[in-house]
């Protein structure tokens, strides 16, 4: 089953769920969606992308960090794509709209899900990581992107570490790894919130 949230993407079968932003309400599209004979499915899109990523058995790996999360997320999918069935956000769908929707793009037949999540202010990663709550997680490094959004980069890396939350009930089962760039910026301090959030620790790029 295709969703989308952009009604001109809709096809026959497909389901639309109408989102509203600042400057559009998807709910002005509804009969141009059933006209097409798409289906309209009404509700909320953030609340059923974290109930459904409850349901899901495959394994969630997130990527963020400042710079290289989308080559890191095809050369992931490029080398477990031959051995799995494996799912990845599209092109750089990684904000509050692509995330839910890349959750939703898994079913039953899927093994492994690849999301990435990026970031332009503080409280973003939080925001993604209530929906995604990753079982694996690869932080690529704290660098300087979007830092005119923060006091200083130790805030934004704060920010980005928001990745690392307690696991739930439904997570208690499962090992969660957090694979770090150790050469990274504020490197130990993303190391300290991994472990404090239970991840098991798995640096790289150490020389």
């Amino acid at each position: 089953m295709k969703i989308s949230i952009d009604s001109r993407t809709i096809q026959a079968g497909d389901t639309f769920i109408p989102v509203k932003g600042k400057n559009f309400d998807g709910r002005d599209f509804v009969d141009e969606v059933i006209k097409k004979g798409g289906h309209v499915l009404d509700v909320d899109l953030f609340d059923y992308a974290k109930k459904y990523r409850q349901k899901l058995a495959c394994t969630v790996i997130g990527i963020t960090g400042s710079a290289g999360k989308t080559t890191l997320k095809e050369l992931l999918f490029s080398v477990l794509n031959t051995s799995y069935n494996v799912v990845k956000t599209f092109e750089n769908q990684n904000n509050e709209f692509g995330v839910p929707l890349t959750l939703l793009s898994a079913d039953d037949s899927t093994d492994i899900l690849i999301v990435e999540m990026g970031m332009r202010k503080k409280k973003d990663i939080e925001f993604l990581t209530m929906m995604v709550q990753p079982d694996i997680v690869v932080f690529s490094g704290v660098g300087k992107t979007h830092i005119e959004f923060f006091r200083n980069q130790r805030q934004l890396a704060l920010a980005k570490a928001e990745i690392f939350r307690a696991a739930k009930s439904w997570q208690k089962e499962k090992e969660r790894h957090a694979f770090l760039n150790s050469n990274g910026d504020y490197a130990d301090l993303i190391e300290q919130k991994a472990t404090k959030a239970g991840y098991i620790l798995n640096p790289y790029g150490g020389g």
